[in-house]
């Protein structure tokens, strides 16, 4: 080793010292505040100092020790920390990023839950409302404008054949039409109106959520007001169609009230069944030189119902099948000491099934359409078929009746007024 080299090693091992020596006297901070208040008393810290290192085996220079106090008192080896710059601030946070780092993902993990709450749970629901209400308030305008047009085009077809809607009819009854006519025209003219009106207040089916808010109230009122009239103008075109329906009755109703009367009194065998056609002609005629439609077709109702009643023929017989009843008794609400007898029976058509009939009650004066009903019939007649069917299960006489063509009602084989129940 040079001499430089060794002069070298040297001065840094007394550095070291130094360092060493400032290092103790920070530790003996007591020793230090005692002994360092004045310059007299440096011999005193330096044997204190001597003491301290032959203690722990080391012999170490004078120049070292007075090199290490001097030190302490310039504070040569104490940190001092740099002055808080931009870059000394950054270099703090990069190398404190593993605490702040944590804290700062935890903080964002906690922003981004609340975001996704909020949005899923709040915000999102409150838009898709809004979306909703956005769409259907649009849907009812284009829905209304579609209406509209269809009522329109309606009522244009109207208006289209009503000049001579009435020529057909018979000369009896063209003043009933003239006046539903009238009638017609007055309620088409309305509804053009109302046509011109529900079409000034046409708007764009253009809503959306930014401008939802501050144009729905207008947009709704107008709507409503816009639906008001469409309501007004479908009644208008109703009772056009309906008064238009009535003079189209005028012109058919009379020929086939003819021709159902004519039919009914060709196949009638008995009076009552001729007596029938002409009260039910007669009604419905009656009817169409006042006016009153409805009542002409109930009339027209009748006479069908009282031909395919003529027509008809078959064979009343008693329900004989097993798990169902062939008769019944009831208590009378009027007579509560009596008691009222029915055979359950049918009617059987020539092709061997039973017929779908229109039969009234005499409870409660309904009439009802069915394939079973009960005839009342003596005490002796409903014992007789009793005993008939408890015999071997099977009731041998069960025709009491025969429905013949031209007949209003059946012939019957047993004591019975003809009166029926339909539910027991």
């Amino acid at each position: 080793m040079t001499d430089g080299a060794a002069l070298e090693n040297k001065r840094l091992s007394d550095v070291m010292l130094a360092m060493d020596v400032v290092d103790t006297l920070r530790h003996r901070r007591l020793l230090v505040e005692r002994e360092l208040l004045s310059d007299q008393r440096d011999e005193q810290l330096l044997q204190r100092l001597r003491e301290i290192y032959r203690s722990q085996g080391m012999e170490v220079g004078d120049d070292v020790l007075l090199a290490g106090v001097e030190a302490l008192r310039q504070e040569r080896f104490t940190y001092r920390p740099p002055r808080k710059s931009l870059a000394v601030r950054l270099a703090y946070l990069y190398v404190q990023r593993g605490k702040w780092g944590l804290r700062a993902t935890v903080a964002l993990a906690v922003v981004l839950l609340v975001w996704l709450g909020y949005t899923l749970l709040v915000s999102g629901p409150a838009a898709q409302r809004l979306e909703q209400q956005v769409a259907l308030l649009n849907g009812e305008i284009d829905a209304t404008t579609e209406r509209i047009q269809k009522l329109e085009q309606e009522a244009n077809r109207i208006e289209s054949v009503l000049d001579r809607y009435a020529d057909d009819v018979p000369a009896e009854y063209q003043e009933v039409a003239a006046t539903k006519l009238t009638g017609a025209k007055t309620a088409a003219l309305h509804a053009d109106r109302l046509i011109d009106s529900a079409n000034a207040l046409n708007q764009e089916a253009n809503l959306n959520s930014e401008d939802f808010s501050g144009r729905a109230g207008k947009v709704e009122e107008k709507l409503k007001q816009q639906q008001a009239l469409v309501s007004q103008l479908d009644q208008a075109l109703r009772q056009s169609r309906t008064l238009l329906a009535d003079i189209d009755s005028l012109k058919i109703f009379p020929s086939q009230l003819t021709q159902l009367k004519e039919a009914a009194l060709a196949v009638a065998k008995e009076r009552a069944g001729a007596e029938l056609a002409k009260q039910y002609f007669e009604s419905g005629m009656s009817a169409l030189l006042g006016g009153q439609i409805d009542q002409a077709e109930a009339a027209l109702l009748e006479l069908r119902s009282l031909n395919s009643q003529l027509l008809q023929s078959y064979s009343l017989q008693v329900v004989s099948r097993e798990g169902e009843q062939s008769g019944v008794w009831r208590v009378p609400e009027r007579n509560p000491d009596a008691r009222n007898y029915y055979l359950i029976v049918e009617a059987v058509g020539s092709d061997g099934h039973a017929l779908t009939m229109t039969v009234t009650n005499e409870e409660d004066g309904s009439r009802v359409q069915t394939r079973k009903w009960g005839v009342r019939v003596s005490e002796r007649t409903f014992r007789r078929v009793a005993a008939d069917k408890s015999d071997d299960g099977i009731i041998q006489g069960r025709r009491i009746g025969e429905k013949r063509r031209g007949y209003l009602k059946p012939e019957y084989l047993v004591d019975t007024n003809g009166d029926a129940i339909t539910q027991w």
